[in-house]
């Protein structure tokens, strides 16, 4: 559950990443160690480079200089959300459905051809049971 530093970022930098051709996934406020970090994983279409999460940073950081909100102080991180993206959206969840949808719709036609590919993996097997 995010708490109010979460939220209030969240709906300050969503703004400012779409206008840097990033998505905001995920906003996480939290302590390591003494340090308080603020994390924004973003995404986009295009992939997630060094030079969109520099971006991203400088936008949001400005913002949140000039509204000073945060008490203690920070860093501020950007990154991808990586392979494992919470899915954390309605719109997430979508995605991943329909890519689900496409690969058992594959399996089912190509069944033979993929048993090679995906013997091995725990899903793989799973997935092969199910369709048959």
């Amino acid at each position: 559950m995010a708490n109010a530093v979460e939220r209030r970022v969240m709906a300050l930098a969503e703004p400012l990443c779409a206008a840097q051709g990033a998505e905001l996934v995920a906003v996480e406020w939290q302590k390591q160690g003494r340090d308080w970090t603020l994390c924004l994983y973003i995404d986009s279409p295009d992939g997630v480079g060094h030079e969109l999460c520099a971006s991203v940073s400088h936008a949001v950081s400005e913002a949140l200089d000039a509204l000073d909100f945060i008490e203690p102080s920070y860093n501020l991180e950007v990154s991808s959300p990586g392979l494992e993206r919470p899915l954390l959206k309605a719109a997430d969840f979508q995605q991943k459905l329909v890519k689900s949808s496409f690969l058992v719709n594959w399996l089912v036609t190509r069944r033979m051809r993929a048993w090679p590919l995906l013997k091995k993996t725990v899903v793989g097997i799973w997935l092969l049971r199910w369709i048959k």
